[in-house]
């Protein structure tokens, strides 16, 4: 059984709508339990654009989360 795979990605859609494919590896039925979309400002990430995407490698929490708040 696979462990839980929690992916990133900050990606252009130049369009009013998105498209998501997903493949079956043969370790299972691929499944998203969540799409999170927002509008960024583009001066956010100036070296994405329509050909160009930035994907999270690794994620640090340098503070504790004490109060259950983020």
């Amino acid at each position: 059984m696979a462990g839980v795979v929690v992916l990133e990605a900050i990606v252009v859609v130049p369009d009013d709508f998105v498209q998501v494919c997903m493949v079956t590896t043969g370790s299972g039925t691929p499944f998203v339990s969540v799409l999170d979309l927002r509008p960024l400002k583009n001066s956010l990430y100036p070296q994405v654009n329509a050909t160009q995407g930035l994907v999270l490698l690794s994620r640090i929490n340098f503070s504790p989360d004490t109060d259950g708040v983020r």
